[in-house]
């Protein structure tokens, strides 16, 4: 039902009960009267039997006038009853709701703040040149490499003086230092200049034999 019609069906509602309250009244007032006409009907009756002959007309005249009171009581009650019913309180309509708030946009978001550059990798520190040369003689035998290790100090060029070598061992290499050298035909001198510490290995040309220079 909209909202336009709630005020008339509760007026509507309204005027029929006070109708029916009326009418309950008035059945009530009426009742009482006709109970009170038949009371006083009987108190002038018990009267009238212990007065003589001549007081039968006063006794007549008071029935008529008791008559008279009771239909005057149900009139009034009847047109109490029939009274128009008060006009029910008109019933406000319905406040419109407030109108929800419109939704606000979401703030942007914060940008970023950008990741300082990584810094570049520093490059390994080279040893301090020095004149003073570090040599170092290699031989083969029939177990290997002889030393099979040699220690030198950091900073200072290193030269190995490798012997002549048959089959495998004609071969010398330094695969971390790129040193690739043929000694097949005789012994060769491998000049590595100043060297960082750290190991590095030398092995024949097929890698079945190897030795170690160490750096400190």
């Amino acid at each position: 039902m909209s909202g336009t019609n709630e005020p008339e069906v509760s007026r509507t509602f309204a005027r029929t009960l006070a109708r029916k309250e009326h009418r309950r009244r008035f059945r009530r007032v009426a009742f009482t009267a006709v109970a009170v006409a038949f009371l006083i009907g009987g108190v002038v009756s018990a009267i009238g039997l212990t007065r003589p002959a001549g007081g039968a007309r006063t006794v007549a005249a008071s029935t008529l006038k008791t008559s008279q009171v009771s239909a005057a009581i149900a009139a009034g009650a009847e047109t109490q009853a029939n009274a128009p019913a008060p006009a029910a309180p008109a019933v406000p309509a319905a406040s419109a709701q407030p109108a929800a708030p419109a939704e606000q946009p979401a703030p942007p978001p914060a940008p970023k703040a950008a990741a300082p550059p990584a810094a570049a990798p520093k490059p390994a520190d080279k040893p301090a040149a020095s004149t003073t040369a570090q040599t170092f003689s290699i031989a083969i035998g029939g177990t290997g490499y002889e030393p099979s290790q040699v220690v030198a100090a950091a900073g200072r060029p290193v030269t190995l003086k490798v012997a002549k070598g048959e089959g495998c061992a004609g071969g010398f290499l330094m695969p971390s230092l790129g040193v690739d050298k043929d000694n097949s035909g005789g012994p060769v001198t491998v000049r590595l200049g100043p060297l960082a510490a750290g190991r590095y290995e030398w092995t024949c040309g097929m890698g079945m034999v190897s030795g170690t220079l160490v750096v400190r």
